[in-house]
Parts: C-alpha cells; sequence; structure tokens
C-alpha cells in the first residue's frame, strides 16, 4: 500500500480549476523556484540541495536597436517601439538560450519515448530522480505537473501503484533504496562553517 501522501486526492483536483502554471494550492509553479538578487560582482557559486556547487560567471544579454530617420519621420515613434521591441525579443532569446543550455546540463531528463503516462513511466521517472525526506523520515514526492484532461489517467495510474502487488512492491523496493541514498548524500553533505 502506498503512504498517503502519494494518494492523489481527487476530490481537491474537482474543487479547483487549474492552469498549466498554477499547483494544487493555486500558487504559480513558478513562484516555487528559488531566487536570489545579486547587487554586484563578477558572478556567484550555485549550492544545490545536495550539496553540490557550481561556479558560474554572469553572462552578457544586449539586443540591438537600429532606428531610421526617415522611417520614424514617417511613422513617429512607433518605429522607436518597433526598435525596443526587437532589442527586448533578443534580449529574451538569449537569456532563454542559456537557462536551457544550464538546464540540460545540470538537470536530469527522463525522455519518455511518446509512451502514454502509465504507473510504469512514473516509477521509471522517479528512479532516475534524487529523492529527499523530511525530519521525519517521509518521502518530500515531486510536483507532478499534467494538462487537466490528463487527471483520469493519472487518477488511475495512482491507483494501479496503490493495488498491483508488483508496482507496489517495486514502489516499496524503489522508496527504500532511494532513503539509503538521501541519507549517505546527508552524511556526506558539507556544512557552511
Amino acid at each position: 500500500m502506498l503512504p498517503d501522501f502519494l494518494t492523489l486526492k481527487l476530490e481537491l483536483l474537482k474543487s479547483q480549476s487549474y492552469s498549466v502554471t498554477q499547483d494544487r494550492s493555486g500558487e504559480p509553479l513558478l513562484s516555487k523556484i528559488a531566487r536570489q538578487v545579486f547587487h554586484e560582482g563578477k558572478g556567484f557559486i550555485l549550492m544545490r540541495e545536495d550539496g553540490s556547487a557550481e561556479k558560474t560567471e554572469f553572462q552578457k544579454s544586449s539586443g540591438e536597436i537600429s532606428i531610421d530617420l526617415n522611417k520614424m519621420q514617417e511613422r513617429g515613434e512607433v518605429v522607436i517601439d518597433d526598435a525596443l521591441n526587437t532589442a527586448g525579443k533578443q534580449i529574451v532569446e538569449a537569456q532563454r538560450k542559456l537557462l536551457f543550455e544550464t538546464l540540460d546540463r545540470v538537470v536530469p531528463t527522463h525522455d519518455a519515448g511518446g509512451r502514454p503516462l502509465s504507473a510504469e513511466l512514473m516509477l521509471e521517472t522517479w528512479e532516475s530522480m534524487d529523492f529527499t525526506f523530511d525530519e521525519n523520515g517521509n518521502w518530500q514526492r515531486p510536483e507532478i505537473v499534467v494538462n487537466p484532461i490528463q487527471v483520469p489517467r493519472l487518477t488511475k495510474e495512482f491507483k494501479r501503484l496503490e493495488t498491483e502487488p508488483h508496482l507496489v512492491q517495486r514502489f516499496e523496493e524503489m522508496l527504500a533504496q532511494k532513503k539509503r541514498d538521501w541519507h549517505d548524500r546527508e552524511a556526506n553533505r558539507k556544512l557552511v562553517d
């Protein structure tokens, strides 16, 4: 039997409307990303939950603005707005590229190869991830973000995880191994002085 915190609360899902950018509590998903404001310096050290660190230098993002004076006389301030919008899009694209290069390098990914959502696929994905546990040893289940149209299928697959003996056993064995791995990481983690 899976722990209660893994069980999908269908009543909660039915009572709230969801968008792709919100979690179950209605909070924007992006608000869960830790942020840090930097005021000066050439770079920073990114400290991860697992204790690993990565030194990174700031990257310059820029966009080019070119204004044709003849067009400005014809069209007015719209030419300036167009030039600023083009430069803004160039900066956003450069930042997006940098973000995805970083994510591709540091975030584990799992390609389902077009397979439909299933209990086996969830287990396969979880097996590729590091788990965290709270001070009481309870698994901190990762967020699962799906299109609302997938909720019935997700509910069905969670039910399979709770009832099919071979899936329950596979989950319990995986969770026990992940807990041992987490204890090892915590024991070897360097604490800041």
